[in-house]
């Protein structure tokens, strides 16, 4: 049998972003944050990653054991936050 977790990874504060930077620094920032989100996917196999614009991606995990399903979707998320930490203000 066959699991899967889906993560949603939805910036928030993009709206906010883009009055206090600007429509330009708020994009830019928004691809970095997707750089992020999609690098962090590709670092485990088998993950897939669906942009939902405007501000919003879909992760999904599969794998056979729920267990370990828990922990890498815990371990992505954990990941995904310290990327995007880094990758924008």
């Amino acid at each position: 049998m066959t699991y899967a977790v889906a993560a949603l990874v939805d910036i928030d504060d993009f709206i906010a972003s883009e009055r206090a930077q600007g429509q330009a620094g708020a994009r830019g920032q928004l691809q970095r944050a997707g750089e992020a989100v999609h690098d962090a996917a590709r670092a485990r196999p088998g993950a897939l990653c669906l942009p939902r614009p405007p501000e919003e991606w879909l992760v999904l995990l599969t794998g056979a054991d729920p267990d370990t399903l828990v922990s890498d979707a815990t371990a992505l998320a954990e990941d995904v936050s310290m990327r995007i930490a880094r990758a924008t203000a």
